[in-house]
């Protein structure tokens, strides 16, 4: 059976209204069920579950555990980077809040992403071998930086050096003039030297 495009639309309407009404219904349904047989809090018997939590992170949490365990603390991109050193490909799996920040003294718009401490943390520690991994690599990736930074002064210092150094000078040779003596004769071959370099010019008489 061919499908137009008007045909692929449709579908993905229907199905986009089905997850809705799925969505609905379980919240209805799970209303509706006594209280031991909800879905409660991983903290507490609580059933007011953070539903945007839940999404992000898969965590059934409810806000007053969220906000009251620093098991549940959020930290920036940035921290995930120097506090725990992972990567923007060890980030693609995790789930984030995202916040878009303006910024009027440059004039632009950033997205600030939050993540859930506790995960970043179990993921780095997996990573590196635990807390004195992750510390090591710390201490390594600090001596990496000074070296660049050694390396980068020391190729500043030649350049500056190369350029504050006086041009060298072109050793100018003075031209020679002979200073010959008194012309003589000998095996009918005439010839006179020069007093300062001592060259002999010869020559014939025809």
């Amino acid at each position: 059976m061919d499908f137009g495009l008007n045909d692929i639309d449709q579908l993905i309407e229907e199905s986009l209204e089905n997850d809705v009404y799925q969505k609905q219904l379980q919240e209805e349904l799970e209303h509706d069920l006594p209280p031991e047989y909800k879905t409660k809090c991983i903290n507490c018997p609580s059933t007011s579950i953070n539903e945007a939590w839940k999404e992000k992170f898969n965590i059934q949490i409810c806000n007053k555990c969220k906000y009251g365990d620093p098991d549940f603390d959020l930290i920036t991109k940035t921290s995930t980077k120097t506090d725990f050193l992972l990567t923007e490909r060890d980030l693609i799996n995790f789930g984030c809040f995202k916040k878009r920040k303006d910024h009027k003294q440059y004039n632009r718009t950033i997205t600030l992403k939050l993540y859930l401490k506790s995960q970043i943390q179990e993921f780095s520690h997996k990573k590196y071998g635990g807390e004195e991994g992750l510390k090591e690599a710390k201490k390594q990736k600090e001596v990496n930086a000074l070296e660049r930074s050694l390396k980068k002064l020391e190729r500043k210092r030649q350049t500056n050096e190369e350029f504050l150094a006086p041009p060298k000078k072109k050793l100018k040779l003075k031209e020679h003039v002979h200073e010959f003596g008194p012309e003589k004769c000998e095996n009918g071959m005439n010839f006179k030297v020069c007093t300062l370099c001592k060259f002999k010019e010869e020559w014939e008489d025809f």
